[in-house]
């Protein structure tokens, strides 16, 4: 399970992110440059998840390598020193290592490892550690939806978050249904690394969503649009809902499965049988 959410933050974060950036380094950022992740090594080959090159307002050049971990692993500063050495032999420039813990539990790891005259460190960050509004004030569907990791949250705030979620993903996506089912279907994987209540409410709030988000209300939707247009379309929302509702959780599951998760996590989430979810593939 821990890989496959290790999948979905790779993928959410292989391209820069600049509201995490942003919160991870407070550097005057301008320029980023995503590098290969993969290391060639004589016996095993490693992959980092999140690899940029970055440039300062000073000019100075330097690699950030993030590592995505939803559990507390004890050789976490070996896998790092391993990853980052490498780094800084094949490109030169010096490494700043960062591991973003998405787990649970309480973060256990050590993030030094020191023998004879070789130490190396880097920064272990607990995600609940993050502001939660800088995601949800982005305009990227893959920070909104990590914003659901971000904060330590009450059930309360939990809920509000969620809706604030599904509001902002159904706002940014327009027409473009995919981008929508996307979003959600990365949520609702996400979201059980905060428990499995967590992940009902999300669940919940998605199948009620059309009745508790009203976008006729927002600002951007009444610049330049007629108002019988969004009327249809929300409309046309509510009655085919049900009708829909089928072919939306094929659609979410296979591009599950285009992801690499598993049949039993995709039969979880979109709550599909396992002959229906192999039929996709």
């Amino acid at each position: 399970m821990a890989n496959e959410f290790d999948k979905i933050l790779r993928e959410l974060f292989r391209q820069p992110k600049m509201a995490l950036l942003f919160q991870l380094l407070r550097d005057d950022i301008v320029k980023v440059v995503p590098l290969t992740p993969k290391m060639q090594q004589i016996v095993t080959e490693k992959e980092g998840d999140t690899v940029l090159e970055i440039t300062n307002a000073e000019n100075r050049r330097y690699i950030l390598h993030i590592e995505w971990q939803s559990t507390n692993d004890p050789k976490m500063a070996i896998r790092m020193a391993t990853y980052d050495l490498w780094l800084y032999q094949t490109y030169g420039i010096e490494v700043q290592g960062l591991v973003l813990y998405v787990g649970n539990e309480h973060l256990r790891m050590k993030n030094t490892v020191s023998f004879f005259g070789f130490h190396y460190s880097c920064e272990i960050i607990d995600t609940r550690r993050l502001d939660p509004d800088i995601f949800l004030d982005s305009e990227d569907p893959d920070e909104i939806v990590f914003s659901i990791l971000a904060g330590l949250q009450t059930q309360e705030e939990q809920l509000k978050i969620i809706r604030r979620i599904l509001y902002k993903l159904q706002l940014i996506s327009g027409e473009e249904k995919f981008v929508f089912q996307k979003g959600v279907s990365q949520l609702e994987v996400l979201s059980l690394l905060r428990g499995e209540e967590t992940q009902k409410n999300v669940i919940k709030e998605v199948n009620i969503m059309p009745v508790t988000i009203d976008i006729t209300k927002d600002q951007r939707y009444k610049q330049g649009v007629e108002q019988g247009k969004l009327e249809g379309k929300l409309e046309g929302k509510l009655e085919g809902k049900l009708e829909g509702k089928l072919e939306t959780k094929l659609e979410v599951a296979a591009d599950m499965l285009k992801k690499g998760l598993s049949v039993d996590l995709i039969k979880e989430v979109t709550k599909l049988s396992e002959a229906q979810i192999r039929s996709l593939q």
